[in-house]
């Protein structure tokens, strides 16, 4: 009877080997399939199970490229300081005629606008067997990495409960600089043409003066034709094609910065109900300036036409929710 018995607790250590092989070796989200059809209840939604089995990978189209071009009358104006207190705006006394062309990838831009975002059903994990959930390789984890081949945050507090979602702006930036590049440059060529001398604050004045006057303002939905969220942002190219609002604007103007500077310090400076990018080059005297993990950003305004460290009053006013540095 002993004998017996030991071969039947064998054998049920045997096959709980083969499972733990299976698991690891068919991944988690096929056991997961298996395991809501079977009862197990590891996962309460199964927009997950979907989310994970599809192809996260971005493959960019072959290109298509057309002749694009950014004009505006360039109303440079700038405010008038005492004790770097604003006391009198001064505008320009003639407008220029400013125009930029170049050449830009279409299919590659709009290919990553569509692929940039998250399902408007967020795939939570939920359990009421934690230990079948780390046996499963941290579902969690999973989702997340997914989400982040998107352009978006997903993470967890150590209670497994959703604390941040929304756009990763460091990987919109770095995937759209490629697709930029030619636009960048085309500004930056034309710009002494257009009003000054070549230098680096030069330089980032020619593209935040592009990006201010010559791309328009509009509101971004939060729904994207896809049916997933954009968390209100538009992509750095679908920008330059079609406009954006404050945090798409930013959005571009640092990938059209990083595109000509790739070590200048850049982050997505958050506000209660704005946006402005802070840029880490010398600041002036009266320049709006904030300072992050030891690196003093000037801030600039990317929706209406304002020097590179002036901002509205209204802005000014704002407390600074987030910065998010953008390598």
């Amino acid at each position: 009877m002993q004998h017996r018995l030991g071969q039947i607790i064998g054998g049920i250590v045997a096959i709980g080997s083969i499972v733990l092989v299976i698991i690891m070796k068919t991944g988690a989200a096929a056991l997961v399939s298996s395991c809501l059809s079977t009862g197990h209840g590891l996962l309460d939604n199964h927009e997950a199970i979907r989310f994970l089995s599809q192809d996260h990978e971005l493959r960019l189209p072959l290109p298509r490229h057309v002749t694009h071009r950014l004009a505006w009358d360039e109303p440079r104006s700038t405010w008038i300081y005492h004790d770097c207190q604003p006391i009198s705006h001064r505008t320009a006394d003639s407008l220029t005629r400013c125009h930029v062309q170049f050449e830009l990838d279409v299919a590659g831009v709009m290919h990553l606008e569509d692929h940039c975002g998250r399902p408007h059903q967020t795939p939570l994990v939920t359990s009421r067997q934690l230990d079948w959930i780390t046996a499963l390789g941290n579902l969690e984890g999973r989702l997340a990495e997914a989400y982040a081949k998107h352009g978006a945050r997903y993470r967890l507090d150590p209670s497994r409960r959703v604390v941040e979602l929304g756009s990763d702006p460091a990987w919109i930036c770095r995937t759209s600089v490629p697709l930029l590049r030619p636009v960048s440059e085309a500004i930056v060529r034309q710009f002494p043409r257009i009003q000054n001398p070549k230098g680096r604050r030069q330089d980032v004045l020619a593209i935040v003066c592009a990006v201010q006057s010559g791309v328009p303002y509009v509101s971004i939905p939060d729904r994207k034709a896809t049916g997933w969220e954009s968390d209100g942002v538009r992509t750095p190219g679908a920008t330059v094609l079609h406009g954006g609002d404050c945090d798409s604007k930013v959005l571009l103007l640092a990938t059209l910065i990083r595109a000509v500077d790739p070590r200048l310090p850049l982050a997505e400076v958050l506000l209660p109900d704005h946006a402005v990018l802070g840029i880490g080059i010398p600041a002036l005297e009266c320049d709006a300036t904030i300072t992050a993990q030891g690196i003093e950003y000037v801030l600039v305004e990317t929706t209406s036409c304002w020097e590179i460290g002036e901002l509205p009053e209204e802005v000014r006013r704002q407390q600074v929710r987030e910065v998010v540095p953008i390598p």
